[in-house]
């Protein structure tokens, strides 16, 4: 892969593990707490290149499941415990 593409899967990677992050850290629980769901939501574009990360992010975050949704937006995660 051309360094371009390895940055912008790594920009994902990070952006949506940061997403994850952030909503452990509001609903007061810890950061090795396990996530039932994440409902990954943005733009067909970002949500291939998070396909390509989606076990990495799985395994950083303790996520059993992911369910993608499009929208115009930008990325964002929502989280069921």
């Amino acid at each position: 892969m051309a360094d371009g593409a390895d940055g912008g899967l790594l920009a994902t990677a990070s952006e949506a593990i940061a997403l994850i992050r952030k909503a452990k850290s509001q609903a007061h629980v810890s950061m090795r707490a396990d996530v039932d769901t994440a409902v990954v939501s943005g733009t067909r574009e970002a949500l291939d290149r998070f396909a390509l990360v989606d076990a990495d992010v799985r395994a950083a975050g303790r996520i059993g499941a992911v369910e993608q949704q499009v929208h115009d937006g930008a990325l964002a995660v929502h989280v069921r415990f």
